[in-house]
């Protein structure tokens, strides 16, 4: 039923086997019990919340992150219908962030101050293809930074990819299909950039691809008394013992 009422998407000849999926947030403790389920699709309207027309009516919302803030706020992502939400502790929807602001945006993240980050990829925007880095003030639901390269199209990655802020204020980049990392100062200057070596092959085509980066401090308990010895990795890479 809520599959017919879903608008737009790209329809096939032969019917969709499975129907169409939706998504569901569910928060488990420790011991695998589920402490709560939110069934995110069901919050949302299927005739307002689109389907992009270019995508297929596989699924609709396409939850692509989860984030969840110290009072139980769920904030979410859905690739399909270009929109970012917050959910409440009680299971209501307080708050979206829609197209044509952003556009098959991933990796929507809480920010110390209570504001939202958000790796705008900017596929099948309004105007030109390119990638963003969006903080949004969830009160007012306006862009209080925003990071776009110069020339624009310089910085684009049409899926996958992600943000994280660091604790001096600069944002850590991935762009995810051309395997670059780099970080912004809030002045929009680029402080920091790694391309990877590393590569992998799809049909024909070779293949960077990074889906997020986390940066870890020296102190992290994963690095901490270790030796780091990259040029190791790449000798592997290449053959090389």
């Amino acid at each position: 039923e809520t599959e017919r009422k879903v608008r737009g998407g790209r329809r096939d000849r032969k019917r969709n086997k499975p129907r169409m999926l939706g998504d569901i947030a569910i928060e488990v403790a420790p011991d695998g019990s589920t402490v709560r389920e939110v069934g995110v699709s069901a919050l949302l309207d299927p005739r307002r919340n689109s389907i992009c027309p270019l995508e297929r009516r596989i699924e609709w919302t396409h939850m692509n992150s989860i984030d969840i803030d110290e009072s139980g706020r769920i904030l979410f992502s859905c690739r399909n219908i270009s929109l970012v939400g917050i959910i409440s502790a009680d299971g209501e929807l307080e708050w979206t962030f829609a197209m044509p602001e952003i556009s098959h945006q991933h990796n929507a993240s809480w920010l110390p101050n209570g504001n939202v980050q958000i790796f705008d990829n900017g596929m099948h925007r309004h105007a030109m293809s390119r990638s963003s880095i969006l903080e949004v003030n969830p009160e007012s639901s306006e862009v209080e930074w925003r990071y776009v390269a110069r020339p624009e199209n310089q910085f684009f990655s049409g899926h996958i990819s992600g943000a994280e802020r660091q604790p001096n204020g600069n944002v850590l980049i991935c762009e995810g299909t051309s395997g670059r990392l780099f970080e912004v100062a809030r002045s929009g200057e680029v402080v920091w950039e790694w391309i990877t070596p590393f590569t992998n092959t799809l049909g024909e085509n070779v293949i960077p691809w990074i889906f997020r980066a986390h940066r870890y401090g020296p102190d992290h308990p994963a690095v901490a008394g270790r030796e780091l010895a990259p040029i190791s990795a790449l000798n592997r890479l290449h053959g090389l013992g």
